[in-house]
């Protein structure tokens, strides 16, 4: 079922390079998906992250600052329903494992090609579309 929902992304990306990849593909492809900010450390993507009201993040598994899964925690523990894509080097599988164990919604192994993340964006946007409609 299509939807006219917007939802808002925040992404947590050190490298400028990869930043411009993935905005581009959420402007481009992502129609219900508003990119509202990036963040090159986690201080900055939780200061951001209570300014803009983001449901999707989009984070680095090697962003600068505190180690992943206390980012995932905290970003968790202050917005349930956010749903998390983390972008992993090839040889984090078992990081990644306890990432989504402790509530991240997907994991990217880099480098990876944009329709992943897209399909990944679009996954996470029905699960959000289905929380917001009420029960029948």
């Amino acid at each position: 079922m299509p939807t006219h929902t917007t939802y808002n992304l925040m992404l947590g990306e050190d490298e400028e390079l990869d930043r411009q990849v993935i905005r581009l593909l959420v402007e481009r492809q992502m129609p219900n998906v508003k990119l509202v900010g990036m963040a090159a450390t986690t201080t900055e993507l939780l200061v951001w992250m209570r300014q803009k009201q983001a449901q999707l993040v989009v984070l680095d598994s090697h962003l600068p600052g505190m180690p992943l899964m206390t980012t995932l925690n905290l970003l968790l523990s202050q917005h349930p329903q956010l749903k998390v894509i983390i972008l992993a080097d090839y040889d984090e599988q078992r990081l990644m494992e306890n990432c989504l164990r402790f509530g991240a919604f997907a994991f990217i192994v880099r480098p990876f090609q944009p329709e992943q993340l897209k399909n990944a964006l679009t996954m996470a946007t029905r699960v959000l579309d289905t929380l917001a409609q009420p029960e029948k």
